[in-house]
């Protein structure tokens, strides 16, 4: 024979349910500019609404745009200028520096072409780099330029040794 169950435990599930039904109906019936809204919801929101270029200007959003297509046609481009341009057509906020080195090819020219830059775009590129290390976000085309320096190094270490 089962021992009768008390009272108490029937009560404390009547008092949990009924807690949980006024909170979904306060929920339901609370206007929607009260209730929070994540901080991660809020960025899907201003990528859906439009981009925010709060730091560009119209030109430099233009450059961007064109550049973006450029890189859909198939240009060529760094492995960083693509992270960039990706953020920016995503609809991410991308600082006005990271758009004045993309613009000015500096990465492009510097790590795949291995043009000489101008001392304005040496400058520019050795301000993204310390941008980079503040940010602690490291510069993808660097990584690539040691990795294959490394790889180069390597093989003559091994060429020396037959």
């Amino acid at each position: 024979m089962k021992a009768p169950r008390s009272n108490s435990v029937y009560k404390s599930h009547r008092v949990l349910a009924l807690t949980f039904l006024v909170i979904l109906i306060g929920l339901l019936l609370a206007p929607s500019g009260r209730i929070k809204v994540s901080v991660h919801a809020q960025d899907q929101e201003q990528a859906a609404q439009g981009h925010s270029y709060a730091s560009l200007d119209g030109g430099q959003v233009a450059e961007l745009n064109n550049l973006y297509q450029g890189l859909w046609a198939g240009q060529p481009f760094s492995e960083e200028e693509k992270y960039i341009l990706r953020r920016f057509a995503a609809g991410a906020q991308i600082s006005e520096l990271e758009a004045r080195v993309v613009t000015a090819r500096v990465l492009y020219d510097y790590y795949v072409a291995n043009n000489y830059l101008s001392q304005d775009n040496l400058a520019l590129l050795k301000k993204y780099e310390a941008y980079c290390l503040a940010e602690h976000h490291f510069n993808e085309d660097a990584r690539l330029k040691m990795k294959r320096e490394t790889y180069a190094r390597q093989l003559a270490t091994q060429s020396k040794d037959r």
